[in-house]
């Protein structure tokens, strides 16, 4: 199968025109054609019946016409398990932009179970067309859309309300570029920071992931110190984020790790005079309160494997004859030689 299409010139209701529209980043913009600069091929003419003018896709495969037309100007296209179709972009409404998102149902109809009539408009008060650059689905059918902000959708077509504020999320590095969702559901977004590739993490309620970027939620990439501009992120087979764009003006690529292997912390008790306490007892506190203890060895040695990477930890001793002052560490890679001296 394959997908092409254009704005149509039809008709708009609105007296004001819309600031003229550029083709998609990283989606080839054609005139519409039943061939789309390839072989004739043709699809069932139950598929694609007439809808609201504004831009035409096709479907290509065997018999029939395979157009559809829907009201909004299409930038992306994702597909859900269930075989409808999910296409998102700007919607002029006569003065700014909106969002525009329409769901057709597998033989190119809208979906009337999705918005309105299979349309749901999300306005975004902006004369920039970048409402809408990037869309993914979740394997929960919810729909996650890229640009001016992040905005998630109910299969329904309604806003998300568990997702950041009200369903939106401001981008925290500018706009969205694109979008894909990890296998743990956590979000990963591609855009551009002060003349570099950035890439940023969301938990699934759309908070900036903390466990991404040393705290921050966001990694950049700088290539020589050139001017980058970052246009998509895929995942490839291994869990990493592989990020596309050009670096003055040639083309970038970079790839990340997303998540780091446990790490461990280690050390010894030692008396004020430098001797090893045995059979002390050492608890490791991580951030969310949970506690592991071990006592010490013969000669004072204790560690604790098994930690998140990037995880804050809190180490205590506990001694009869000594008193230990607790020792806080924020652990991107294994540690060793954090040792606890006793204070009489």
């Amino acid at each position: 199968e394959g997908w092409c299409g254009t704005r149509s010139s039809g008709e708009r209701s609105s007296t004001t025109s819309p600031p003229p529209l550029p083709p998609p980043v990283l989606r080839e913009s054609v005139p519409w054609s039943p061939r789309c600069g390839g072989p004739t091929a043709t699809s069932s003419s139950s598929w694609g019946a007439s809808l609201p003018e504004r831009v035409r896709i096709g479907r290509l495969g065997s018999g029939g016409d395979g157009v559809a037309d829907i009201p909004i100007t299409a930038y992306a296209t994702a597909i859900q398990a269930n075989g409808k179709i999910v296409i998102v972009g700007p919607r002029w409404n006569g003065s700014n932009y909106d969002l525009g998102v329409a769901r057709l149902d597998a033989d190119g109809t809208l979906d009337t179970t999705f918005g309105s009539g299979g349309i749901v408009t999300t306005p975004m008060g902006t004369q920039q067309e970048i409402v809408a650059r990037t869309v993914a689905i979740q394997t929960d059918g919810k729909i996650v859309t890229g640009g001016h902000r992040l905005v998630r959708y109910n299969e329904d077509g309604s806003l998300d309300t568990g997702f950041g504020n009200g369903g939106t999320v401001t981008p925290a590095t500018g706009p969205v570029r694109e979008v894909v969702i990890q296998d743990n559901g956590k979000l990963l977004t591609a855009s551009s920071s002060i003349g570099d590739f950035a890439v940023v993490r969301y938990t699934t309620n759309g908070s900036l992931d903390a466990s991404f970027g040393g705290g921050s939620g966001v990694t950049t990439v700088d290539f020589n110190n050139s001017n980058d501009t970052a246009y998509g992120i895929t995942m490839d087979n291994h869990g990493r984020a592989v990020i596309v764009g050009k670096s003055s003006g040639a083309f970038a690529i970079a790839r990340l790790l997303l998540e780091s292997s446990d790490v461990s912390i280690s050390g010894r008790v030692l008396t004020p005079g430098g001797t090893g306490l045995r059979n002390t007892a050492i608890t490791l506190t991580d951030s969310a309160g949970n506690r592991r203890t071990v006592l010490t060895s013969s000669l004072g040695f204790y560690s604790f494997d098994e930690i998140p990477a990037g995880e804050a930890v809190t180490i205590t001793a506990v001694s009869r004859r000594y008193r230990f002052e607790p020792i806080t560490r924020t652990i991107n890679e294994s540690l060793t030689d954090v040792d606890l001296i006793g204070i009489e």
